[in-house]
């Protein structure tokens, strides 16, 4: 092939890559505008129906009903601005602190979003409400590169939980350098022992 056949065609098929790579380019552009033009679309029909949703649920809703979503809407809205760090911790409105003795307290309002079928505290909220206050005071307990989850735990349900709020304690019986162990005991707002409970911690390194 004489050398200006030769330097066309080259040149030609450099200019075929090219023009290949722009479209492609220009294609994946296009993809993601219109993904992102469709997950906005999705995220605005799904809006549309869950308000949809509410407005029928709260159209036969009786007052306790329209209490339940209330606390809901607003634990949820207490986590979007970073008053809860969990969602289960939202919706149940949990409150935490440190005790002058140095243990550590989580108090749980009692609200019918946690009762059982009796009317009461659901046994899982209160095994929930245990373990949320030892692994709490662990976590805090522990260097900002470690964390520590719950290997295993005891309940011990003494009474049933009414009242305004559950009021739990928890202290730690043991620290080594793989798991701890904790105790803690739950009240309810007349200082009656609802429950106790013992747990154990393994510590892991945060990813």
């Amino acid at each position: 092939m004489c050398a200006p056949i030769f330097w066309a065609v080259s040149t030609g098929i450099h200019f075929l890559e090219e023009a290949v790579k722009s479209a492609i380019e220009i294609f994946k552009n296009n993809r993601e505008k219109d993904h992102l033009n469709w997950e906005r679309g999705k995220l605005t029909m799904d809006c549309n129906q869950l308000l949809e949703s509410i407005e029928d649920y709260l159209s036969e809703a009786s007052p306790e009903e329209v209490d339940v979503l209330s606390s809901i809407l607003e634990g949820l809205k207490g986590k979007k601005h970073g008053e809860y760090r969990s969602y289960i911790s939202a919706l149940t409105m949990d409150r935490r602190r440190f005790l002058d003795n140095g243990d550590y307290e989580v108090r749980l309002p009692i609200q019918p979003l946690i009762y059982n079928p009796l009317n009461f505290v659901h046994g899982g909220i209160t095994a929930t409400l245990l373990d949320t206050a030892m692994g709490s005071f662990v976590n805090q307990s522990l260097p900002e590169h470690l964390a520590a989850v719950t290997t295993e735990m005891k309940v011990n349900y003494l009474k049933p939980g009414t009242g305004k709020e559950l009021i739990c304690i928890a202290s730690i019986i043991h620290k080594g350098t793989s798991f701890y162990v904790c105790e803690a005991k739950v009240y309810n707002d007349k200082n009656k022992l609802i429950a106790s409970g013992s747990g154990s911690f393994f510590i892991i390194k945060r990813n």
